[in-house]
């Protein structure tokens, strides 16, 4: 799955694919007059379709997520993970540090001193743009340039937000 932000329309596309293959089995076998094939082409549909469902559930799961009352300005969302940002007094975003980490499958505080001198937004840990840059340039994360692109996008609509932009709905990325 990309992070083209568009992947609820990625899954449902390899859905159709799939499933126009497995109809045009079930067509074919029906056609030949191979009917004891139909069954096995109903099979071979199923084992098309089983991974377009399964990917399914979480792409439409960070669509339907719903900002509770929490404490954050704007959410990103991104291969199932959430990164709550927050805005200052002065119009800066910063971002919630243990989501950014756990989205690189690393574990906040890195150390103790770390822990210490983070700056906070309501009393969490966050990470500034510039700080997140420097983590993703220097991840070993295998999605790390992917996921620097998709921030990169998320910043230009956060950004437009700050210049009077009308807000955007989270993020579905």
């Amino acid at each position: 799955m990309s992070d083209s932000g568009n992947d609820l329309i990625e899954v449902l596309v390899m859905f159709g694919i799939r499933l126009a293959i497995g109809v045009a089995l079930m067509v074919a076998a029906y056609k030949a007059h191979q009917i004891l094939l139909l069954p096995f082409a109903g099979a071979l549909t199923a084992i098309l379709l089983a991974k377009p469902i399964l990917e399914l559930i979480p792409a439409i799961h960070t669509r339907v997520r719903v900002a509770v009352a929490d404490d954050a300005d704007h959410w990103l969302s991104w291969g199932g993970f959430t990164v709550r940002a927050y805005r200052d007094e002065r119009g800066r975003w910063w971002f919630d540090a243990v989501d950014v980490y756990r989205l690189l499958d690393l574990t906040w505080p890195p150390n103790q001193e770390e822990a210490e001198l983070a700056p906070t937004q309501r009393g969490r840990a966050v990470l500034s743009e510039a700080s997140i840059h420097q983590l993703l340039s220097g991840s070993k994360h295998p999605l790390a340039m992917r996921i620097k692109g998709w921030f990169d996008r998320e910043m230009k609509i956060l950004h437009r937000m700050g210049q009077g932009g009308v807000p955007p709905a989270p993020s579905q990325d």
